[in-house]
């Protein structure tokens, strides 16, 4: 939501970040912090939940039940790069977010996104919120969730195998 006059708000369908839940950003809020009174949906987010420095995951952030009429995103990350997939998610100040509010089919929608892993080992969280909207055109009878997912930046050893080439197998050299 953004806030215009003193006590008004309104939804963008277009998109906001801000809202992903991340403490780092906003204080940790998602969508609720301007929509509600509608039924809360269900949000998962699934993908990779470990990849090597540099390389990229494919994710995707589902939103089941609420109002199922339609709905959006926000997603951040503290570290790593984010880019959209798709046709509809876009970015927004380094955050995953809605090109424009999209249908829900069968009372559920899902977007897909990419993250980049930083180029250095550790471990990140993406921080996701989804909306599910009532078609209303504002933001009262929807409603929002939030969910984590952790993400470790692994580098792994090289498996080498090494076998003794020479005859007799007890002679302990390798050429």
């Amino acid at each position: 939501c953004s806030v215009g006059l003193p006590g008004s708000a309104w939804a963008h369908s277009s998109g906001m970040s801000g809202y992903s839940g991340n403490p780092a950003t906003n204080s940790g809020v998602i969508c609720t912090d301007c929509h509600s009174g509608g039924a809360t949906p269900t949000i998962t987010l699934t993908g990779p939940t470990s990849l090597a420095p540099s390389s990229s995951g494919v994710y995707t952030l589902t939103i089941k039940g609420g109002a199922a009429v339609d709905g959006g995103l926000d997603v951040s990350t503290p570290a790593g790069t984010l880019q959209a997939t798709g046709s509809n998610p876009k970015l927004l100040s380094g955050e995953v977010t809605q090109t424009s509010a999209i249908s829900f089919t069968s009372g559920s929608l899902a977007f897909t996104f990419t993250l980049v892993a930083p180029s250095s080992a550790g471990s990140l969280t993406l921080y996701a919120a989804g909306l599910s909207a009532n078609g209303g055109n504002g933001n009262n009878g929807d409603n929002a969730a939030g969910t984590t997912l952790a993400v470790n930046v692994t580098t792994s050893a090289p498996h080498i195998v090494v076998t003794d080439s020479v005859a007799p197998s007890n002679d302990l050299q390798i050429p």
